[in-house]
């Protein structure tokens, strides 16, 4: 699974990233007189300091003690995994903890007791967790959450449980108190001749049917059973009793996934959580932080505001808050926009939630994420909007502007297209004709928007009146000004959507012959 959600990132974060930007290690829980972790890098991978996705995926394999003889309970094996999430590892490139970035827990039958019990002894040590996904969950006696008794914990900002039930010789899952609930028909899975099938292994189509939420376009596998693209949409349809349609459910919960959080799992919603006692006091106590909305990418102009909002939590108000941009979504790689618009505010002296106008100017026109940091000064914490800011440029007129554009045109070939302004296009015509208060002018034929040239004969023109003089646009695209008192203005770029990027307009002389 982890390496179809690293797969998952890197098409969410867009073109230009692939899974070389995003973090991949594995830790390996080992059955000795007390059970330890082993930590290593997945080759190929980038590192959890230099990934520009800012992303990690870690995946757990505590087979050697998930056995009944002995049993290990998991809160045993909770304990030595957070150890592996709160230290550091300079030497695989985990300079600073893995838990101060935003976490998403996933595990399936005993495993999701494992995350529950892992969420929880974070929570102890005051760290939010922004997702804990439960799949058909099953604890024995001994395990934390044992069954009929398995509830989300108040550090949970949401959680989501799928799971069934039904079988005679297989494990059954259970409903979580306080998440998400997904159930898928066991009956469906029972008959069904496609993932693992038959009386014994629907237990395992639930992890199956999960990995089919990760990638919602092709075909999947969980290294065992595969299900086709062509089969795949049977498995996410209300008709056969399941959660659904495929790119809705599931991961799409996530962070990464972006998709709208059912309220039944969400905290901030009134869903359960069970409250908890922190196992560490004073400055030791971590603090957390995170931005609100901000789900979708923004354009603006240099120079305007943008509105952040965050909500914190700082049990001893002794943190500061602080928001920026960054030119990836990596705190530690050293590419966030340095003393830049950054605003900090100390937690004591400010309502929760927090509000921020962060101002783009000084920036250079270009793409940017917005980022917020807590820290004591002991630990830190961070999070990444998932939308994007695009700064446009802020380009100034000067010169007077006309309030009245009367432009004519002759085309011998009737095919091409004179913009007026950013909402007026004309075709074309022989002896055309427009009045226009726009006050912009940019010709477009075959060859596109870059030079006043309509077509490929020399007669072809584009006349404009500016202020009192007759302004040609001749084919090689100089523009005069026989009073040397006329303004023309330039259309600079048109972006994919139509949209101008920016305009602006000079003074036109003979001396200075200005192009398009």
């Amino acid at each position: 699974m982890g390496l179809e959600i690293a797969n998952r990132i890197a098409h969410e974060y867009g073109d230009g990233y692939d899974l070389s930007d995003v973090a991949q290690y594995h830790i390996e829980i080992g059955d000795l007189p007390i059970p330890t972790n082993t930590i290593s890098h997945k080759s190929g991978s980038a590192t959890f300091d230099t990934a520009s996705t800012g992303e990690v995926v870690v995946t757990v394999d505590w087979s050697d003690i998930s056995g009944l003889t002995p049993a290990h309970p998991t809160e045993l094996v909770a304990d030595v995994l957070v150890s592996g999430l709160v230290s550091t590892y300079p030497g695989i490139g985990i300079s600073s903890p893995l838990a101060e970035v935003p976490i998403h827990l996933i595990g399936h039958s005993r495993g999701a007791s494992v995350v529950g019990a892992l969420a929880e002894n974070l929570g102890k040590r005051g760290i939010w967790v922004d997702q804990v996904t439960h799949l058909d969950t099953h604890p024995i006696t001994i395990d934390w959450g044992e069954f009929g008794d398995f509830s989300v914990t108040e550090n949970v900002v949401f959680a989501d449980s799928y799971w069934r039930e039904g079988g005679f010789t297989v494990p059954n899952g259970e409903e979580v108190d306080g998440a998400y609930n997904g159930k898928l028909n066991d009956d469906y899975l029972n008959g069904d001749d496609i993932g693992y099938g038959g009386l014994s292994d629907q237990h395992s189509d639930v992890h199956l049917w999960y990995h089919g939420t990760i990638d919602t376009v092709n075909g999947f596998s969980d290294g065992s059973e595969i299900i086709s693209a062509t089969e795949a949409p049977e498995w996410y349809s209300s008709a056969n009793g399941m959660p659904g349609p495929r790119d809705e459910v599931g991961y799409n919960f996530s962070r990464i996934g972006g998709g709208t959080r059912p309220s039944s799992g969400l905290a901030s919603e009134g869903a359960d959580r069970v409250p908890l006692s922190l196992s560490l006091s004073g400055s030791n106590v971590w603090d957390n932080v995170e931005i609100l909305g901000f789900s979708d990418n923004q354009s603006v102009i240099q120079g305007n505001d943008i509105g952040v909002s965050l909500r914190y939590e700082d049990r001893n108000w002794d943190a500061t808050v602080t928001v920026g941009y960054d030119t990836d979504a990596n705190p530690y790689n050293s590419n966030s926009v340095a003393g830049v618009n950054q605003q900090s505010e100390v937690t004591a002296w400010h309502t929760n939630p927090m509000y921020f106008e962060l101002s783009t100017g000084g920036l250079a026109a270009a793409d940017y994420y917005v980022f917020t940091k807590i820290t004591n000064n002991t630990h830190t914490r961070y999070f990444y909007a998932p939308g994007k800011v695009t700064v446009q440029p802020n380009i100034p007129q000067q010169g007077n502007d006309f309030s009245v554009l009367d432009l004519s045109w002759t085309d011998q070939d009737e095919d091409g297209v004179v913009e007026v302004g950013q909402h007026n296009v004309v075709p074309v015509g022989i002896d055309s004709h427009i009045m226009d208060v726009v006050g912009a002018i940019a010709a477009q034929g075959r060859h596109g928007l870059h030079r006043p040239r309509l077509a490929e004969h020399p007669e072809d023109r584009v006349v404009a009146d500016i202020g009192h003089d007759q302004v040609p646009f001749p084919i090689d695209g100089d523009i005069f000004d026989r009073g040397e008192g006329g303004v023309i203005h330039e259309h600079l770029r048109r972006s994919s959507a139509g949209r101008y990027a920016g305009e602006t307009s000079r003074p036109v002389s003979d001396d200075n012959v200005p192009r398009l």
